[in-house]
């Protein structure tokens, strides 16, 4: 027969157990809880989408692959994805796009203008992003392109067409849709080349970023005509897989309620940009012997503005003398390079400005 000190033994036996194993269950739980906020992408559902080069807005090497690139990811993630991109040409990417029929193949594309050709073949989002569009032209090959104010002036023009663009139907008539461009860069280089009236169209700060980056020598030379439109860019998910019409439907929900608060939506746009801005900055440094770093608001030299050292900027424009090879013939110790400050004072943030090209530090 048991004592009550074995009785009693026993029983501080048991809660002991018992605490040890609510000891283990709350370990447990602490270390689920702590994998999942170190690493809550565990949980999200892959998806991918195929894109192309369009800077700002998409992109392999900018950041958050851009703009565009940077809303759909987020929304995607509001709604338990993780967006997997794979960057290949426009055309193709909308070929891929059409063609996916599972979860585990390419389910769409963006950014697209939605027209009915392609409504037959996606489900289309509400607006990405809404850009302004232009035709640009060169001043000297085409001085009449800086003439085109309406639809009907672009009678005597042909638009260069790009391949895996799709123009509005208002002015497809004047594309030429038989020599098409591979891209973009290669449609402002022909502009260079032709001597007719030839123009381009492109989102106004795509074109602009093409040209202060790749074709430098260009931008003096090509501008946008007064002709301008705004259009709006949606995400395009293939109608062949029968899961996109409901996933078009939740993106658009979670889409609209990250664009309610506009500021917010603006704001978050205006990061991922600044990012994208900084990576290909250049530093400002002073050259001169007060130290002092100054800028003008004008060519003229007139307001001058003294920055911050080590102030960060984009490039606008070169001045001539830095692009030529042979620049030996010209004074190039005051020659102006036109910027946009990124950093410094808050009003003069994104302001374009005139610096001496001595003051640029190029990483």
């Amino acid at each position: 027969m048991p004592t009550n000190n074995s009785k009693q033994s026993e029983t501080n036996r048991k809660t002991q157990l018992i605490l040890i194993s609510m000891g283990i269950a709350l370990v447990l739980l602490i270390v689920v809880n702590f994998i999942f906020i170190i690493s809550p992408e565990r949980s999200l559902v892959p998806i991918k989408l195929a894109i192309g080069e369009w800077a700002p807005y998409t992109g392999e090497d900018l950041y958050e692959n851009g703009i565009a690139t940077a809303i759909v990811s987020k929304v995607f993630h509001d709604l338990g994805y993780n967006a997997e991109y794979d960057f290949m040409p426009w055309k193709i990417a909308e070929e891929r796009a059409a063609i996916g029929e599972y979860d585990f193949d390419i389910q769409g594309t963006f950014p697209y203008l939605e027209n009915r050709r392609r409504r037959d073949i996606f489900y289309f989002s509400e607006p990405i992003l809404s850009l302004q569009y232009a035709l640009f032209y060169h001043v000297e090959n085409n001085p009449a392109g800086g003439d085109i104010r309406k639809i009907d002036d672009l009678a005597d023009h042909t638009i260069l067409a790009i391949e895996g663009y799709e123009y509005p139907k208002e002015i497809r008539f004047f594309s030429d849709t038989k020599n098409t461009m591979k891209d973009n860069l290669e449609a402002f280089l022909e502009l260079e080349k032709r001597k007719d009236p030839v123009v381009v169209v492109e989102a106004i700060e795509v074109g602009e970023k093409l040209l202060e980056q790749n074709l430098p020598h260009l931008a003096r030379l090509i501008k946008t005509a007064p002709l301008k439109k705004e259009q709006h860019l949606k995400l395009m998910l293939s109608r062949s897989n029968p899961n996109n019409l409901s996933l078009i439907s939740d993106f658009n929900e979670k889409l609209k309620q990250f664009r309610s608060d506009e500021n917010k939506y603006i704001s978050f746009q205006s990061k991922i940009k600044n990012k994208i801005d900084l990576a290909r900055s250049v530093t400002l440094e002073s050259y001169e012997s007060d130290g002092a770093l100054r800028a003008f608001k004008d060519s003229c030299k007139i307001e001058v503005i003294l920055l911050p050292k080590g102030s960060k900027a984009i490039i606008k424009e070169w001045d001539e003398s830095f692009l030529l090879y042979n620049s030996n013939n010209k004074n190039t110790s005051n020659t102006l390079v036109k910027i946009k400050l990124l950093n410094g004072p808050f009003s003069l943030n994104d302001q374009i400005l005139y610096v001496d090209g001595r003051a640029i530090r190029i990483p």
